[in-house]
């Protein structure tokens, strides 16, 4: 397959399940307006109650924020397979589910280091928590959860983007970097080592 633009993958366990599908297509959107519900009311919650306007919270609705970018990517997709007779997705789109998946991972796991971080001045040293954690310094540390997550992101990517493929069947219900790996013709021995440092992708709420 030499031109990306022809490639079409086809999701195998989605289409292998499609007895099952207006069932699981019930549940899925029920899980979907409940991540969203959940997440929104705990982002307003912040931004109305002014007394809950401190780092942990800020860091909080970051996290809540970033569970809406995940959950939108994640869950639409597999409402539109669910309605389909075919569950397929092309290879720009693929990538870009790749992209935004391993975003919402790296920046998962980035707040929380904010988090804790946040925790250990407070508790360890709390005689100067707000010397040390101010309004500046979340500010970067918000701007470093994202930056760094996009700029992983993209280079993880672009490692897969560069590899022909042989094949077009994923054996998940939605694009992961691994699975299109699998598909290489080629070594894939870059990608092997770059995945090795990072999270699971895995993890959707």
């Amino acid at each position: 397959m030499e031109n990306s633009t022809e490639i079409v993958f086809v999701l195998q366990e989605l289409y292998a399940s499609k007895s099952n599908k207006r069932a699981y297509f019930v549940l899925t959107l029920i899980v979907y307006l409940f991540t969203i519900f959940v997440n929104m009311t705990l982002i307003w919650t912040i931004i109305l109650d002014k007394t809950l306007h401190e780092p942990m919270f800020v860091f909080l609705c970051n996290l809540c924020v970033n569970g809406i970018f995940g959950a939108s990517t994640f869950y639409p997709k597999i409402l539109v397979d669910l309605s389909s007779e075919l569950s397929v997705t092309s290879y720009e789109a693929c990538l870009g589910q790749i992209f935004v998946i391993y975003s919402y991972t790296f920046c998962e796991f980035t707040t929380l280091a904010a988090m804790a971080y946040d925790r250990y001045v407070a508790i360890c040293k709390p005689l100067n928590y707000h010397s040390i954690i101010t309004h500046r310094k979340v500010v970067k540390l918000l701007l470093f959860t994202w930056l760094f997550s996009i700029c992983e992101s993209g280079i993880a990517t672009s490692l897969i983007r560069r590899l022909p493929l042989c094949g077009f069947i994923i054996d998940k219900i939605y694009c992961t970097a691994w699975a299109v790996i699998k598909l290489s013709c080629v070594d894939t021995t870059i990608n092997n080592i770059y995945g090795q440092v990072q999270p699971p992708q895995d993890q959707m709420r």
